[in-house]
Order: C-alpha cells, then structure tokens, then sequence
C-alpha cells in the first residue's frame, strides 16, 4: 500500500465553498505554490475559508440544545453570540434557531472579523460590535447600549481567554435575571498535543508562550467536566450542565493543511522556512497518529480525507431569576 504524503501549498490553489452542513469543498486549480509571505496567517478570509469544522460542531451542538432554549412567547428575545467570527455561523445557525422578532448582537475581539462578518453576513436582526469578553470596558460598553440578554451562546472560542473566571463573571452579567448560556470550548485537539511535543525542542522553545497561550486551558485537565463547572458555578450561574464529546470530523485533506494557519496566530511571528518546517511536522504527527476504531490512520487513508479528533466541552446555564448585575465606573 502506497503511503499518502502531504505537504503545505498555498491556498490560491483553489476556491473554498462551505455548504449549509457546515463542509468545505474546493476545486483545484493546475498550480500548486508553496505558502508565501502575502497570505495573512489568521485573517478573517483565511478563517473564513477553513472554518468547517467548527460550523459543524456548532451546528451539531445547536440541533441539540436549541429544545431546552426558552424563549419568550412574545418573540422579541435577545441574543448575544460571543466570538461571532466571520458572522457565517451567527447568520446560518443562530438566526434561524431564534424567533422571528428577536434581535442579536455578535461580538467578536477582531475588528477585522467584524467588519468580515458586517460584510459578508449583513442580516437585519443581526448588529456586530467589537466585543473582548475578557476586558470588563468592553462588556460594559455592551451593557450600555444594548442592556443585558435573555440568551447568550459562544462556540469554539471561549477556550482562547486566558482568565476563566473573569469571563463567566463577564457572561453572567451580561445576562438578565433568568437568562441562559450555551457555549462550547475546545478541550482536546491533535494541535494542543504538537504545541506540547515542540515546547520542549529547544529550538522552538523561544515561541513556548505563545502555544500555550493557544492551548486551551482545559487541555490535559483530568477532570476538565468539573473545571468548567466550577468556574461557571463560581460566577453564579444555576441549573449548570457540562458535557465533554468527543468528535471526529473528515476534512478535505488540502482544506485541513490551510485549516491550521488561522487557529496559530504565533505563526505570523516566524520565517517561512520555520512556518513550513512547523505545519510539516504537524502534517506528520496527524498522518502517524491512532485513531479509534474503526478508523484507519490517516497515512493509510486512500479516500483523499484526513480525519481530526478532538474534544469539545459543552455547557448549558442559567442565571438565577434573583440576581443582579453591578456595573464597574
């Protein structure tokens, strides 16, 4: 049997298209080019263009929960998306799942990604605002204008802040009395282990903070379950559900390569050479590695996909209908 080598190419490759279900397809042009220096490494197109599995994840996490949600009979809720993105996943999945009269503000930290999303995913019921959910002035800019919400949810982006706590305290206030949280958070994935391995290879121990920076902080967590929980329970919240699935989702292989550049921000910071030693040794350690049965190893795959498996913790709470929010000057 042939063994499948892959290598890092530049994205101009091809076009990405990115489906209702969450999968990116591309079509393949004749000429493949090595990564160059002009692609910005975590830009909000790049994301944009590679972020299917995490619309799947989203996705799947909504058809979930979306039953136990509990909207007003008036329909005029209001829904805050922390860590919107590109606005792809807000405007596909969270609009259709919210009552016709409800009015959502997405919120993400990059003003690049806002103005992407403002864009490219304009929706009349949708509002995007620069939102850093760990920076308290920016929460209560938030409070300000729009008041608190009756529903918050955040996918796939919590795990980045570095301050747990501080952010559930954040959500909590930017909660009514009542009101309910749906969030998502990374806990295990084939790059926090890299991120591990070249910690401690000297020659890249120089950039060590920057990859446990983007690794979450449940990562090797023997119960990260009740890590989650405390913190959540810790800033107040009631009625507290947390769950840990674990998923597999089969990227295009070429789609998976370019994947990896907008989630390693740190990449931005290096030569090429180092850049294409890094994602090659990364390609590597995702081709070798075990999968669970009945899966193959990605080296011996011949069905042009590269299956990831990763952990994702998902939470469910409520905000007590007594509590109350005080705002910092």
């Amino acid at each position: 049997m042939s063994e499948r080598v892959l290598k890092v190419y530049d994205s101009n490759m091809y076009s990405n298209n990115i489906n209702s279900n969450g999968n990116c397809t591309h079509n393949h042009t004749k000429n493949r080019t090595k990564i160059t220096d002009e692609v910005k490494m975590h830009s909000a197109k790049r994301y944009h263009e590679t972020n299917c599995m995490q619309r799947k994840d989203a996705l799947d996490t909504i058809l979930e929960y979306e039953s136990i949600f509990r909207w007003t009979p008036e329909g005029n809720d209001t829904l805050l998306d922390i860590g919107c993105g590109t606005g792809d996943v807000t405007m596909d999945y969270i609009v259709p799942m919210a009552p016709p009269g409800s009015r959502i503000v997405a919120g993400d930290k990059s003003i690049e990604m806002v103005e992407y999303a403002s864009t490219n995913f304009p929706h009349p019921r949708i509002t995007y605002e620069e939102l850093d959910i760990e920076k308290e002035n920016h929460v209560n800019e938030i409070l300000k204008k729009y008041g608190q919400f009756q529903h918050i949810t955040s996918f796939c982006c919590l795990h980045w802040a570095m301050n747990q706590y501080e952010i559930m305290e954040n959500i909590f206030n930017l909660l009514q009395p009542g009101g309910e949280v749906l969030m998502t958070v990374f806990q295990h994935h084939p790059l926090y282990e890299y991120y591990a391995d070249m910690s401690e290879n000297p020659k890249w121990s120089l950039y060590r903070p920057e990859m446990k920076i983007s690794t979450s902080p449940y990562f090797r967590n023997e119960n990260p379950e009740k890590e989650l929980f405390l913190r959540i329970e810790r800033a107040g919240f009631v009625d507290i559900n947390v769950v840990l699935k674990e998923r597999m989702y089969p990227f295009d292989s070429q789609v998976f390569i370019d994947s990896t550049v907008p989630v390693a921000p740190f990449l931005d910071h290096i030569s090429q050479s180092h850049k294409d030693e890094f994602l090659q040794g990364y390609i590597e350690k995702v081709l070798t590695m075990k999968l669970p049965p009945p899966y193959r190893s990605n080296k011996e795959r011949n069905d042009k996909k590269t299956i990831i498996p990763f952990c994702m913790l998902v939470a469910h709470a409520r905000k007590p209908t007594h509590a109350s929010t005080v705002l910092s000057p």
